[in-house]
């Protein structure tokens, strides 16, 4: 399904995505502003609410600020934080997140958003899996990623829940790089080079050409 705002974009028409999610978000989106401004052109703007080491918990409080920009669009993810077991400390904000929570959360926000900015279109979108990578460090949460995961795919699987129960549209990228893990773990584990992020490279390998058949857009070859 193309959503208006790439039409809008192929239309020559300003239209403003907000990429809302956890840090994994904020690496991805300059990278996906990039590749959308050489198909389109400054049309194609991309505001970026990616927040490093939070949850859903955080997303609700900083809700607000997304809504003030008025998006045409937003895509968005915070189930990979809401699946951590202990999250970096057991006293923090957005520590202990049950599946239930993380669903609920997601509704909320889903909800807000809708009421706030009825003309935005909502993407939701799950990420790339995890591994214990010994590149990881303890002291930016980066260690034991996939331990401290148990059930990352059930917190995932409450993403496909509630796109379902809302009639809303997601980019499901854990599907890719699931297969890739478990075909070529080598090569998963560089793309996934301390356990949790992409890297630059596996931004454009694998996760905005998953974005961008979402969208039925061809991708331009120049992330």
């Amino acid at each position: 399904m193309k959503p208006h705002f790439v039409e809008n974009w192929e239309l020559g028409v300003p239209q403003t995505l907000a990429v809302f999610g956890t840090s994994l978000s904020f690496y991805l989106a300059p990278m996906l502003a990039r590749e959308l401004e050489n198909r389109f052109g400054a049309v194609a703007q991309v505001a970026n609410f990616g927040l490093s080491a939070t949850a859903s918990i955080t997303a609700l409080s900083r809700l607000d600020a997304v809504i003030e920009a008025a998006p045409h669009g937003v895509l968005m993810e915070f189930a990979v934080n809401d699946a951590h077991s202990f999250y970096h400390d057991e006293t923090a904000f957005d520590a202990g997140i049950s599946l239930q929570e993380s669903r609920e959360n997601l509704e909320t926000l889903v909800l807000r958003l809708q009421k706030s900015l009825p003309c935005c279109e909502i993407w939701l979108q799950t990420t790339n899996g995890a591994w214990d990578s010994p590149r990881g460090v303890e002291s930016l949460g980066t260690a034991n990623c996939a331990t401290h995961r148990p059930q990352l795919n059930a917190y995932f699987e409450t993403v496909r829940a509630v796109a379902r129960a809302r009639g809303l549209q997601i980019v499901d990228n854990w599907n890719v790089w699931h297969a890739l893990q478990h075909a070529d773990f080598a090569h998963f584990a560089q793309l996934v080079p301390d356990g949790i992020h992409p890297s630059p490279r596996g931004i454009r390998e694998l996760w905005i050409p998953q974005i961008l058949r979402a969208w039925n857009i061809e991708q331009s070859g120049q992330t």
